[in-house]
């Protein structure tokens, strides 16, 4: 695992200085210029394009195996340190509370920052495309899509208790309410889990998360979206008891 933490963290190093000096120049030329997220669509491409280029260097330099679990690691070594250093500059520099951090990222530049920064964590696994089989593409689907279905519940669960509103609520709820009729309709059951096991997955090998961690889905997220909807019903009900 060593090889994994240490090129996760140059990854991020180098991503991170390179990304920093593009953010100066959006905030500073293109942001007052186009807006805001013109800027965020102009930078997210060419930072990606670093972090392809930059993730290949890592795995040369570090020998990382491309085995998933390693490269995931590598992964979420990037990007917890880049999270980190997100939260640490929007506080020293710009003066906001987490809570006003997070509240940035639900509009609609900071949710296509923070899905550029999800797919910098992905670039390291995604350089072994070549070599995925059908059960490889059908869990990076699936993984996808559970993180996705994920933080959209929670991003509900934030809204129906802060009271914020917006277009990204909307897409979120939506996200959620087809997530909710897909898995009622197949048995409460993910229809990949299936598509997975016909082409070889075992019990909790259907995305590229660890089973300890999915194999808990329905009860974890069953219950918060029963909170958030009778949350959201009684903020936006008839009634409006909050």
């Amino acid at each position: 695992m060593g090889p994994a933490l240490r090129s996760g963290a140059v990854y991020f190093a180098i991503v991170f200085i390179i990304a920093f000096v593009l953010g100066v120049l959006r905030t500073l030329i293109i942001a007052p210029r186009l807006g805001e997220t013109p800027a965020v669509l102009f930078e997210a491409p060419i930072v990606l394009a670093v972090s392809w280029f930059v993730a290949k260097w890592c795995v040369r330099q570090f020998r990382v195996p491309a085995v998933t679990h390693v490269r995931l690691t590598m992964g979420c070594v990037a990007f917890v340190m880049l999270m980190v250093a997100e939260l640490g500059i929007s506080s020293i520099f710009f003066d906001r509370s987490v809570p006003q951090y997070l509240a940035g990222l639900l509009s609609v530049a900071g949710a296509l920052g923070l899905g550029s920064q999800v797919a910098f964590a992905w670039v390291p696994l995604a350089l072994t495309w070549r070599s995925w089989s059908a059960l490889d593409a059908v869990r990076a689907v699936h993984t996808v899509i559970y993180v996705v279905m994920a933080t959209s519940t929670f991003v509900v669960l934030f809204a129906v208790i802060s009271g914020a509103t917006g277009p990204w609520l909307w897409l979120a709820a939506i996200l959620v309410g087809i997530e909710s009729v897909v898995f009622l309709a197949n048995g409460l059951k993910c229809p990949l889990t299936a598509v997975a096991a016909k082409f070889g997955a075992g019990d909790g090998a259907d995305t590229f998360l660890p089973e300890r961690i999915t194999r808990y889905t329905f009860r974890v997220f069953g219950p918060l979206i029963l909170i958030a909807a009778v949350l959201a019903a009684a903020r936006w009900g008839p009634w409006r008891i909050l």
